[in-house]
């Protein structure tokens, strides 16, 4: 099973060259995706098991609230 790690960023195209960048490396061992907020987010990981979040400071309180529940690590 593919893990995967989920960049969440107001600015869609800096998630996205990260999200790239980091799918680029052969010794990173994860998939990364991009999106735009916690609306995506939520809708996401119902259907979808997510190994790791990285978040923008600006939205860190709502993706919390989100992952309230799960384990997260910090």
């Amino acid at each position: 099973m593919e893990k995967l790690v989920v960049i969440i960023d107001v600015m869609q195209d800096y998630a996205n060259r990260l999200a790239s960048y980091l799918n680029s490396k052969r010794e990173f061992p994860y998939h990364a995706i991009a999106m735009l907020g916690p609306e995506e987010v939520i809708r996401y990981v119902k259907e979808n098991a997510v190994y790791a979040i990285v978040v923008a400071a600006s939205l860190e309180s709502e993706i919390r609230s989100i992952a309230a529940g799960t384990e997260v690590l910090l």
